[in-house]
């Protein structure tokens, strides 16, 4: 059994490293779909049939992102640039109705009294909402060293929905959705990496953190937990104290993406944010 390396910025660079390798082949995963119209992407490519979601490498994972999205309503990234455009105007009112939905597009916080919305609204309201944005992409920034105290209920709250604001207000692309299967995604392959190293338990750095799935059966077969006998992955964390963590994860997140894209480079292989991320969505939707 190794020690635990103690330069975390090495460990974390060797797991970018891990990932990259994997990124164009050998990186084999399956499971049973459902019939939920998220899927109905994948079974279109094969003739209607529900056969179980599979890729060969994590470049695939990404080519084979499935979402509920439709030819009558506009992408992520169509909505994500309306709400730059909107932020770089200072149009409070079309940045507070475009962060609606995008949330619609995520399946969040629909409802005007979820916690999420309000902070919306409050924001705009107030004529801080473009600001609030653009300050949250900066902290979450893969370069950025800032504390993240302003991640608070009140302030700049993270959660499964304003991440998704945050990844849509950066104009660089370089912060990325980091929700429940991302996080469990994330967690599957730090295990991978630390079995393949032989290190026991699972160090700060690359503790990704899971969140539950919305079947309650799936729940009971924790489906989305990455843990293993030697390396045991928490939960996401909740209540009033969660934001500030999931802010650290999200910008850690952000850092790891950015070391496996210049891995990539080096390569002479291109990759996005937005790529890697829906790879490990994909992963993470079942990750047992």
């Amino acid at each position: 059994m190794k020690q635990e390396p103690l330069d975390n910025a090495l460990l974390l660079g060797e797991f970018a490293e891990f990932i990259a390798e994997r990124w164009l082949s050998g990186y084999p995963h399956t499971y049973p779909i459902t019939r939920h119209r998220a899927w109905n992407s994948w079974r279109a490519r094969h003739g209607g049939q529900s056969i179980p979601w599979r890729c060969d490498s994590l470049s695939q994972a990404a080519r084979h992102w499935c979402w509920t999205e439709s030819g009558t309503e506009p992408s992520f990234s169509d909505l994500a640039n309306s709400l730059q455009a909107a932020i770089a105007t200072r149009d409070e009112a079309e940045a507070e109705q475009l962060c609606y939905r995008i949330y619609r597009w995520g399946g969040v916080d629909r409802k005007p009294g979820d916690h999420s919305h309000i902070w919306v609204r409050k924001a705009a309201e107030a004529g801080r909402l473009s600001t609030d944005l653009e300050e949250a992409v900066a902290l979450l920034s893969p370069s950025c060293t800032r504390p993240l105290d302003r991640f608070n209920a009140n302030d700049l709250p993270m959660t499964s929905a304003t991440t998704k604001l945050f990844a849509a207000a950066a104009i660089d692309g370089r912060v990325a959705i980091y929700d429940s299967r991302v996080g469990a995604g994330l967690g599957l392959l730090a295990k991978q990496f630390l079995e393949a190293h032989g290190i026991d338990g699972v160090p700060e750095v690359l503790h990704f953190r899971w969140g539950a799935a919305q079947s309650p059966a799936q729940n009971a077969a924790r489906t989305r937990d990455p843990s293993g006998a030697n390396h045991v992955f928490l939960a996401l964390p909740t209540g009033p104290y969660a934001h500030r963590p999931r802010a650290d994860l999200s910008r850690r997140t952000n850092m790891l993406f950015q070391a496996v894209i210049e891995r990539l480079a080096a390569r002479a292989v291109t990759a996005t944010f937005l790529e890697l991320e829906r790879a490990l969505f994909m992963i993470g939707y079942r990750v047992r």
